[in-house]
């Protein structure tokens, strides 16, 4: 049992690594501009792939009049309605929407000289127009999503390394102080619910503002508000980082290499051997090093494939308990997720094609309102009952 035990205390550890290195890629990717970039390429490539080959016979011809129009395409659907600066074709990363959603990118693109041209095919071309570009939109972007997370996996990867190292995560030590010390695997599991819970809410922020800008429930500027509620949780996760020293978890300073590079090495001998230049020195140095490493890989795996892990270490001893095989270890059970609600707006469109004739009658020039037929009146004046159209 104690296996099981330690196999949950050694994913807590990873789960509040893991909390503060998606903080630090999340920062990283925002200054970096990537899902702007990302999102940028997709909808270009959807217009040199799918948009302008259908309706470029519209247009004048020559790359002049190319250029004007995908400008146009890029402004619309991608400029941050809350910046009050018009950008031209130039747009700057922080002036740009970073996420688009199917029923938003039908909205824009009527807003556009591609919508004007759309909707002078007539009725029966429109529909079928609009559904393909959408779906088409729908595939780059999930296309654009997916080098995104690759990415962003890569990144987080990295940055678990590197944090393994900087915090002297020995992966090796730390397990084998896990498995011999009951009272730190005691100590690790009673941390499980505040880590956890701020794993989770970090993620389930992040989801929620996905999920509300999908739904069309929340503007594009209010995304940044959610992911500032997001890395408040982070930082809670920053302090349960400082609690696993003081539990007895044995990461720092205190410990080889890092005793020696900040003059710890007096203090503990039993942590801190004397530092030796010969093969075996240089043996334990790679020794450590490899060791990191591995614990920057399994840190980079990420808070989530953490949180599975002790979830299902926590329903196996909750399993063994019933049959009395479970030690009496406190045992943390994940915390449930209140599922967002959906909000309904009234003026929210019904579907994408609706989303964009809304848009495209109301900013179209060369639309105009049909007059209502003319009505009979009466000897009296009065109206008659009937209609002449």
């Amino acid at each position: 049992m104690h296996l099981l035990e330690a196999g949950m205390a050694f994913a807590v550890v990873m789960i509040v690594f893991a909390t503060i290195t998606a903080g630090i890629v999340e920062i990283f990717v925002r200054i970096l501009g990537w899902r702007g970039k990302f999102l940028e390429r997709a909808v270009k490539e959807h217009f040199e792939t799918i948009v302008w080959p259908r309706l470029k016979n519209h247009f004048a011809s020559g790359e002049d009049a190319h250029k004007e129009v995908l400008d146009d395409f890029l402004e619309q659907l991608l400029r941050n309605p809350a910046s009050a600066n018009n950008l031209g074709s130039k747009m700057a990363r922080d002036k740009q929407i970073s996420v688009l959603s199917i029923v938003a990118f039908a909205q824009r693109l009527g807003r556009t000289k591609i919508g004007e041209k759309i909707l002078s095919e007539g009725e029966e071309q429109l529909d079928l127009i609009i559904r393909d570009f959408v779906r088409c939109f729908d595939r780059f972007n999930l296309a654009a999503s997916e080098v995104y997370r690759r990415n962003t996996q890569l990144v987080a990867l990295c940055f678990g390394i590197i944090l393994a190292i900087i915090a002297n995560v020995d992966v090796l030590r730390v397990s084998s102080a896990i498995l011999q010390d009951p009272d730190l695997r005691a100590g690790l599991i009673k941390e499980a619910e505040e880590a956890q819970a701020a794993d989770q809410a970090a993620v389930g922020e992040l989801e929620k503002a996905q999920a509300a800008l999908k739904n069309g429930a929340v503007d594009q500027k209010d995304v940044g508000k959610l992911i500032e509620a997001a890395r408040d949780k982070i930082e809670s996760a920053r302090e349960s980082a400082k609690e696993l020293r003081e539990i007895g978890l044995p990461i720092g300073t205190e410990y080889f290499p890092h005793c020696h590079l900040f003059g710890h090495s007096d203090k503990d001998s039993g942590n801190c051997k004397a530092w030796q230049t010969d093969a075996v020195g240089i043996g334990k140095l790679l020794k450590w090093l490899l060791m990191t490493v591995i614990a920057g890989v399994l840190i980079g795996l990420g808070g989530p494939f953490w949180f599975r892990v002790f979830s299902g270490l926590s329903h196996l001893a909750q399993l063994l308990k019933t049959f009395g095989l479970s030690s009496a270890q406190p045992e943390a059970k994940p915390e449930e997720v209140t599922p967002t609600k959906k909000v309904i707006d009234s003026a929210a469109p019904v579907n994408i094609v609706d989303a964009f004739k809304t848009s495209a009658k109301v900013h179209s020039k060369s639309v105009k309102v049909a007059p209502k037929g003319r009505a009979f009146l009466n000897d009296d004046g009065t109206p008659a009952t009937g209609e002449q159209s």
